[in-house]
């Protein structure tokens, strides 16, 4: 855990352990914190003192590497970071006030101790066109399916692939019943599929098929049941194990579709 304003927040309950931040002057500040695949603490340091320091701070007390990243390394134009994640791939995804920035290989700071590791601006692909997501993000949340749930300052939730590139969808007070454009917290629960968002004016939940795979495929399930063609929803496919291949047949066994699964326990057709 991060315990705030002390001189060694880094506090590990199970060895009865803490341990300073390293080479951050105000050392209270730091406030969200990811553990990576080498067991690697990130944390982020948003101070709202004007003129304070503030980045990302990394520690890896057995690998003996502890290192401050200001917020200016991660990023053109980035003054601050807030949110921070580690996602299925063992990536390191950062809310910063000017879009979200990555670290893909945590483990240079492994090979590399006390050193800053390559970083990258998340962007999204548009009309062929690739460009620097530019929102001020404060929070951010990786699903069972590695997208990524971006909760802005202003502009409301951003859903993402999971690489960052594609916006899949978005979530504002004009288009769902989301209660402020200014997302707080985000939380994806990976058993029900459901993503929270949490604001200064309440709680909402969206129900997303992002739902953990199973281990047997032994009771897949299709519904609605009559589902009459055409139909303008979705046929919701579930019981799925994770890299499934779904096949729709007719009765006499004329393949009609093939494709893949996202990878969780659910998919569906159109």
């Amino acid at each position: 855990v991060l315990n705030r304003a002390t001189d060694a927040p880094f506090v590990n309950f199970t060895q009865s352990l803490a341990y300073p931040v390293p080479e951050v002057p105000n050392q209270g500040s730091i406030i969200f914190l990811a553990i990576d695949n080498y067991n690697t603490k990130w944390a982020t340091y948003p101070n709202d003192v004007a003129g304070s320091e503030r980045g990302v701070v990394y520690l890896n007390e057995s690998a003996n590497t502890g290192h401050i990243i200001r917020a200016t390394e991660l990023g053109a134009d980035i003054q601050n970071a807030y949110g921070i994640v580690a996602d299925k791939n063992g990536e390191i995804w950062i809310a910063t006030d000017n879009g979200v920035a990555i670290i893909r290989d945590p483990y240079q700071v492994i090979q590399n101790p006390n050193s800053t590791p390559f970083i990258e601006k998340m962007r999204i692909i548009e009309n062929g066109i690739s460009t620097p997501l530019t929102e001020n993000v404060q929070s951010i949340c990786v699903d069972a399916l590695n997208n990524k749930w971006l909760g802005t300052l202003s502009s409301g939730a951003i859903y993402v692939s999971p690489d960052g590139s594609t916006i899949l969808k978005q979530f504002n007070m004009s288009n769902s019943p989301i209660t402020d454009n200014r997302i707080s917290s985000i939380a994806a629960d990976p058993k029900s599929g459901k993503v929270y968002f949490g604001t200064q004016k309440g709680l909402s939940s969206y129900k997303t098929i992002a739902i953990e795979p199973l281990t047997d495929c032994d009771n897949i399930t299709a519904g609605p049941n009559p589902y009459v063609i055409p139909n303008n929803n979705l046929l919701r496919i579930d019981g799925l194990v994770e890299g499934s291949s779904v096949k729709i047949l007719t009765i006499s066994g004329t393949l009609v579709a093939e494709f893949d699964s996202p990878g969780g326990r659910v998919a569906n057709w159109d």
